[in-house]
């Protein structure tokens, strides 16, 4: 008796070997650099929109990938339709599929068709946070404030609020929209009295 006992357990762990040999994945890891065509290796933000193409914003560009190459859109300063900083800190890809991304300088949206950006947003901080809600209003923060921006009934109506030092924005799937403080308060905001 006690020698099957350990050929039992044996038995029992070459099973459990097999099953798990068996329904266990391999997965495969790529890096990029610069030398596989990232326009930098700093990379401060990712997103993939439905086409599938991954974009990536970094020091030096914002980057899409598709899955081969990569296509890196830079400030022109000659071209007013070009990224207005190369320095991309922050992106969105929005429920339309339309692609915003924060500069030092500003916000912008990505034509597809022209592929060429419009500026929705100047400052002179680094946009570092994008989030929409669902009525296709943009939330951002540039320099610990708040900004709303309406775009979709084709003219930008903005909103500030800098009554705290905000750090973070979300929105929910309830639609509700929860900012992060420096303080650390998570706050809550309410759209009949506009505050937070």
């Amino acid at each position: 008796m006690k020698t099957k006992l350990p050929l039992r357990l044996f038995i029992l762990l070459y099973c459990l070997l097999l099953v798990h040999l068996a329904f266990s994945q391999s997965y495969t890891f790529r890096h990029y650099q610069v030398e596989q065509g990232l326009s930098n290796n700093t990379v401060f933000c990712t997103a993939q929109d439905e086409h599938g193409f991954m974009w990536m914003g970094t020091k030096d560009g914002l980057n899409r990938f598709d899955g081969y190459t990569f296509r890196v859109f830079r400030n022109d300063p000659d071209d007013t339709l070009s990224l207005g900083d190369s320095f991309v800190r922050s992106l969105l890809i929005s429920k339309s599929n339309t692609v915003f991304a924060g500069t030092r300088n500003g916000l912008y949206r990505f034509n597809e068709i022209q592929e060429n950006f419009e500026k929705l947003f100047t400052t002179t901080d680094e946009i570092e946070e994008i989030a929409e809600d669902q009525s296709n209003q943009l939330w951002f923060i540039a320099g610990q404030k708040l900004f709303s921006l309406s775009y979709g009934s084709g003219k930008s109506e903005t909103a500030v609020f800098n009554q705290y030092n905000f750090t973070s924005v979300a929105v929910d799937k309830d639609n509700i929209i929860w900012a992060a403080t420096a303080e650390g308060w998570l706050l809550k905001y309410d759209r009949q009295t506009r505050r937070f």
